[in-house]
């Protein structure tokens, strides 16, 4: 997708589909990168403001910086000192950035992953919502432009040199437009100069060198109107209903990057142009380069080549715009035929809250604990028999423009939506009412701290794709940049200094009655209708009327592993020098393979397999075979449901979970060395002791109807289903199950199985 409706950096939800993530993430802006993971899918909009690139006194140090005023009395200069609180959030020591005298800004970082290669972005500070009444949608149809011809180069020469790179061509892969911003991505080679100097030339022809042929304007409108009609038709058309209520007042509400197609089907050659003319200017761009080269070259590169793009003359202002706030709950309820999924989303509206200071990066942590727990609350409910939703998340994070917001989200089985806004608004009313536990936070904390430091072990190891966007953010939103190792420190530094009343105190100052925005959207089907605004608001009544229990945290307060193993022998051993490979077989007939790398410096990878999976299997006990596994996992080990599981980790680095495939079975798992044995001892206990757990299974098969029943009414799973089936003669392997498939699934049957 490389138009953005969702004013986030998300980062997170690597277990749903590709267009889920779409849906899901509309209203919500975070800034922890769980790599999703499944996809990045990074758009945050706001305003630029390059900090100061002299490097900050380091966090912690004995005496506070000193500055110096001039004494009235005496004219004298007197030193005073600074709160610590108040310097400014370090910046990655490893990052070189300045500003160009046209007012261009670059942010240079070298690292070593991928081996000779770059990550080469360009940031504008301009989007759809600049866009003027004869534009709408013109914003997107500049970056599709980028790719039809420049200066430097024409269209197939544009397509042969991204090939030549790796890249598969096309804006989708390669640009993003949001309300606020456009950027354009490319990844260059470095172990060819002639290649890596095309790259760097590729991004100044973007930013100053679009040709915008009459020709290929014209070609490009019906490339836009067919990428409206198949990518995110049901999504857009739910969104143009909800967005003017979520954004009420603002321009926010009018500014779809999408826009509108007769606009993109007619508007003149000229009013596209100006678009590009008016706001692709130096003052309102960023070159970012991190990767395998050497940094000080790079600068002298970004020089050259961009030092000479003209400042823009009559400069029309880059404006803000605000998103106002009202005493009432506003309600939008949105359905369409085609959607596959039902989301329920509640959105409280706050100012934006600024990360400049080490105060506030510690009043950011705050912030971060709260939405750790809270959606660890949210995950645990999820596993109960018949829960009211798939997936929930609650937190606080950056929205659109100036906007914050405290949002609860759920992706709920169709026919749930009452069920699932009554849960979260619950759950919210609990962390209102009694806070959270101190053993909550304890892993909390734990779990921060142990993601630090791994982020900080893994340094030299990180892909340069996993960078590069942060200094993206931080020219377009004034976001902070510390390293994994100041980061880390400040972690140490101010996590233990954080008291839970401090996390509890969050919640009256987040959940309120004004400024609230219920939406909920989903499939238009008469037998399960969305809830009615008037059911929204008596659901609100109700819940605040409520007096909720206490949150009861379940442990297991039993050692994990505490059997007495006796080791076996090792039967035969030999090593593959020509690979690095060390073999042993034991005694009891396990071969165990070898094999030192240097691709993570805190991470152990493990595969165990063996012949067979659900091939050994009929079709009548193929669907019970192949789902066998995932049933055993959703329950747990011994005494530890998956839930329990994940408390005792908290801090640790380990997992292993079993599988079953079409022609083997076995297990994955990973864990940092200090965690090695936990990972084996889990492997250990699930053949051993898989949990008997049946309500975990009704759990798991709710879970999956939900999300299965009305895929089909998507066009694009419908197809894709179909040509499957047709490839393989209706096959009943192949395809999307059925939730009659799910219903049929024999608990005592997959347990044999497993």
């Amino acid at each position: 997708m490389h138009y953005f409706i969702i004013p986030s950096h998300v980062t997170f939800l690597s277990h749903f589909f590709h267009d889920l993530l779409i849906t899901t993430f509309t209203t919500m802006k975070h800034t922890f990168y769980i790599l999703l993971i499944a996809l990045l899918w990074s758009c945050s909009p706001k305003t630029t403001q390059l900090a100061d690139s002299t490097p900050p006194p380091a966090i912690g140090a004995e005496t506070a910086m000193m500055e110096t005023k001039v004494d009235s009395s005496t004219d004298a200069m007197v030193p005073t000192k600074t709160d610590p609180m108040d310097e400014a959030v370090p910046t990655d020591d490893r990052l070189t950035m300045g500003v160009l005298p046209n007012g261009i800004h670059y942010y240079i970082q070298e690292n070593a992953r991928p081996e000779q290669r770059a990550e080469i972005r360009l940031a504008v500070n301009a989007g759809s919502i600049l866009e003027d009444d004869d534009q709408l949608g013109l914003a997107h149809f500049v970056e599709h432009m980028a790719f039809n011809g420049t200066e430097n180069f024409e269209k197939n020469e544009l397509v042969d040199y991204l090939e030549t790179t790796g890249t598969r061509f096309g804006p989708d892969l390669n640009a993003f437009t949001s309300f606020d911003e456009t950027v354009y991505m490319l990844q260059v080679r470095t172990d060819s100069t002639e290649l890596f100097d095309k790259g760097m030339q590729v991004i100044r022809d973007w930013a100053n060198g679009i040709t915008f042929a009459d020709e290929e304007i014209d070609k490009e409108r019906g490339v836009i109107v067919s990428e409206w009609r198949t990518r995110l038709s049901p999504d857009q058309r739910m969104q143009q209903k909800t967005f003017p209520v979520m954004y009420q007042g603002s321009r926010y509400a009018e500014r779809l990057p999408i826009g509108k197609m007769d606009i993109v089907e007619n508007a003149p050659y000229d009013v596209l142009r100006r678009f590009y003319k008016e706001w692709y200017r130096p003052d309102l761009m960023a070159v970012v380069a991190v990767g395998d080269f050497d940094a000080a070259m790079v600068e002298k590169k970004i020089k050259a080549l961009f030092g000479d793009i003209p400042e823009a003359a009559d400069a029309r202002p880059r404006e803000k715009f605000e998103v106002p706030f009202h005493d009432e709950t506003l309600v939008s309820i949105a359905s369409d035929k085609e959607a596959s999924f039902t989301n329920v989303n509640i959105m409280y509206k706050h100012d934006r809250v600024e990360t400049k200071t080490v105060g506030d990066y510690r009043s950011s942590l705050v912030r971060s604990l709260y939405n750790s727990m809270l959606g660890a609350r949210l995950q645990e409910i999820s596993k109960q028999p018949d829960p009211p939703f798939v997936f929930a998340y609650t937190g606080y994070s950056a929205d659109v423009g100036d906007l914050d917001s405290y949002s609860s989200f759920a992706f709920v089985p169709e026919g749930k939506g009452p069920a699932a806004l009554e849960m979260l608004l619950t759950e919210n009313k609990r962390v209102l009412q009694h806070g959270f536990t101190s053993s909550e936070m304890d892993r909390a904390k734990k779990n921060l701290i142990e993601g630090a430091e791994r982020a900080f072990k893994e340094m030299d190891k990180t892909e340069s794709n996993r960078i590069v966007m942060n200094y993206v953010y931080r020219y377009l939103d004034d976001a902070v940049t510390p390293g994994p190792k100041q980061k880390l420190d400040l972690y140490n530094q101010f996590l233990p200094t954080i008291e839970l009343e401090e996390v509890n105190a969050l919640a009256s100052k987040w959940i309120k009655d004004d400024s609230r925005v219920v939406v909920i959207t989903g499939p238009e089907k008469e037998e399960t209708p969305l809830p009615t605004e008037a059911e929204v608001m008596s659901m609100l009544d109700k819940v605040d009327a409520m007096d909720v229990e206490p949150y009861v945290d379940d442990v297991v307060d039993v050692p994990f592993f505490d059997k007495k193993l006796s080791p076996v022998a090792i039967a035969e051993s030999k090593k593959y020098e020509d690979v690095g490979v060390e073999y042993f077989e034991l005694s009891n007939g396990v071969e165990v393979y070898l094999k030192q790398t240097d691709f993570k410096n805190d991470e152990i990878l493990m595969s165990a397999t063996s012949p067979g999976g659900s091939s050994m299997y009929n079709d009548e006990d193929y669907f019970d075979a192949s789902n066998s596994a995932r049933i055993v996992n959703e329950a747990g080990v011994g005494a530890f449901s998956p839930t329990q599981m994940q408390k005792m980790l908290a801090g640790k680095s380990a997992s292993a979970s079993p599988y079953v495939g079409g022609l083997s079975e076995g297990f994955n798992g990973s864990a940092s060395p200090d965690d090695l044995e936990i990972m084996f001892q889990m492997v250990h206990k699930f053949f051993y002791e898989p949990r008997i757990d049946e309500e975990a299974f009704t759990s798991f098969i709710d879970k999956q109807k939900g999300i299965y029943k009305n895929l089909m009414s998507n066009p694009n799973y419908f197809f894709s289903d179909y040509v499957s089936k047709f490839k393989f003669d209706n096959h009943p392997r192949v395809g999307f199950p059925k939730e009659s498939q799910w219903a049929g699934l024999d608990y005592d049957k997959a347990m044999s199985i497993y």
